[in-house]
Formats: structure tokens, sequence, C-alpha cells
């Protein structure tokens, strides 16, 4: 081999690694973007769920309250009815 066709081998050899580097970076940058799309819509999701489980929180804390409440009630004629009986048994 002379220089002449050591100087086209390496200059080819170069040229093609630099066309399949400058391929795999354009497929990079439209890797990155599909991911960038992926993480908008995930993260768009999340925040609904979030909204759907704070509504369902308040849902669920109303519930108890109410709950508390009517127990307190009970108690109360409960007890009313109960003073009522014992005295009426004296």
């Amino acid at each position: 081999m002379n220089i002449e066709t050591l100087e086209i081998v390496i200059i080819a050899s170069l040229s093609i690694t630099t066309v399949l580097i400058t391929i795999i970076g354009i497929q990079t940058i439209f890797l990155l973007k599909d991911v960038n799309k992926i993480v908008k819509r995930t993260d768009y999701i999340s925040s609904g769920l979030l909204q759907i489980t704070k509504t369902m929180e308040r849902s669920l804390t109303e519930m108890k309250s109410f709950a508390e409440g009517a127990t307190l009630m009970f108690r109360f004629f409960d007890q009313l009815v109960g003073k009522k009986l014992k005295d009426g048994k004296k």
C-alpha cells in the first residue's frame, strides 16, 4: 500500500464515521423529543389523578364529619331517653 491509498482509506473511514455519528445524533434528538412528550403526558395524567385524590379526600372527610355528628346525636338521644326511663322507673 502506498501513501495515497492509505490516505483515501483514512478519509473514507472518517467520512463514514462522521455520517454515522450525525445520523445517531439526529435520531437521539428525535428520541429526546418523544421522551419529552411522554413526560408531559405523564405529568398531565398525574396532576389529574392528584385532583381526583384531593376531591375524594374532601368527600371522605365530609362523610366522616357527618357520621361523627350522627353518632353524637344518637348518643345524645340515647342518654336523653335513658334518663327519662330511669326517672319513670323511680
